[in-house]
């Protein structure tokens, strides 16, 4: 899990993205000011704990009318200590 994690921290960013590996919700909030700007809205989603689990995605809607067009999202990584990978893809 830590070999996947830190070659996903350092792995070079698709084209046209924009990433970073954090440890905090500090980071990760200074991650996401630094591409949208100060005027962000934070969007969550429940998750499903463990593996082999489904989520039901019920019906899904564009924000502000589809108006959005940047997004930043964060995943947290398996790994011993608490590591969010973040990226925006426009």
């Amino acid at each position: 899990m830590l070999v996947h994690a830190l070659s996903e921290c350092e792995r070079n960013p698709s084209i046209s993205e924009t990433k970073r590996c954090v440890g905090s919700i500090e980071d990760m909030i200074d991650f996401a000011v630094s591409v949208l700007g100060h005027n962000a809205t934070v969007r969550t989603m429940a998750n499903v704990n463990g593996s082999n689990q489904n989520l039901m995605m019920g019906k899904v809607e564009g924000m502000d009318g589809g108006e959005v067009t940047k997004s930043v999202s964060c995943h947290q990584s398996l790994d011993p200590y608490l590591v969010y990978y973040c990226h925006s893809v426009p």
